[in-house]
């Protein structure tokens, strides 16, 4: 009780996402047996915390600039389920959560909701290019042992990674919410493509990654280039991909 009047006391997005992460505890409550469910909730919250906490700290270094991410309005719960289904297996907990504060972004966003990644994917089109990832992912099997460091399996396309950013053409500039990682990966990380067939990991999470970004941006280490309209690593604003691999975790 104590945690959850904290977090509901908090300002901004925060506290407008609370009827959505209560949702999900609810969820969570049928799931979870009663030993388990102080432990599952405070998870939950947690979760909910971090990504709404982090987003926050994005919109108000972009406001700080002039730059909107154009968000879209939250996701519904029938579309959330909808995808789910159609993908086969449910949602980590935090991208749960980001949908439940916005659908994806609008068309040409001012600057990245993760470096790099731009823009976030709406689940209507995620939907259409799942059954297209499965037939891509029968075709081209894994081969070859794991790469970036073991955090990914060695295949371009997985049916347990869901596109959720980037381009709709699975090339070169698509990211992934990823629940098929390598033997040093973890299940939920985020991996992007940053050629047609090379990844880098940006974080063990979704959570996470914001995190790191949310940081990268307040610290410095991501800099904005204005003649350029785009985010750069310190250093390298000429470097391929704006130095995205002195940003990636592997």
């Amino acid at each position: 009780t104590t945690v959850m009047r904290a977090v509901l006391g908090r300002p901004g997005r925060l506290a407008g996402t609370a009827l959505g992460f209560l949702g999900a505890i609810i969820r969570e409550s049928g799931r979870a047996g009663a030993e388990r469910l102080p432990t599952r909730i405070i998870l939950l919250i947690i979760r909910a915390m971090s990504i709404a906490e982090s987003l926050e700290r994005i919109q108000s270094w972009g406001a700080a600039r002039g730059l909107s991410l154009r968000l879209r309005p939250p996701a519904t719960s029938e579309a959330i389920a909808k995808t789910e289904e159609a993908w086969g297996l449910p949602f980590p907990a935090d991208y749960r959560e980001l949908l439940l504060i916005a659908d994806g972004q609008e068309d040409e966003p001012e600057f990245p909701w993760l470096f790099e990644c731009e823009p976030l994917a709406p689940l209507a089109r995620i939907i259409e290019q799942i059954a297209e990832l499965k037939e891509l992912a029968e075709e081209f099997p894994a081969v070859g042992p794991d790469t970036n460091d073991g955090f990914v399996v060695s295949t371009i396309y997985h049916a347990r990674r869901l596109p959720i950013c980037g381009t709709p053409y699975f090339d070169g500039d698509t990211g992934y919410l990823d629940l098929a990682p390598g033997h040093a990966g973890t299940a939920g990380q985020i991996i992007t493509l940053v050629t047609e067939c090379d990844f880098v990991v940006l974080g063990t999470s979704l959570a996470h990654s914001l995190e790191r970004y949310a940081d990268a941006l307040d610290d410095g280490t991501l800099q904005w280039v204005p003649q350029e309209q785009t985010l750069v690593v310190e250093g390298h604003a000429e470097g391929w991909k704006h130095g995205i691999h002195e940003f990636a975790l592997a």
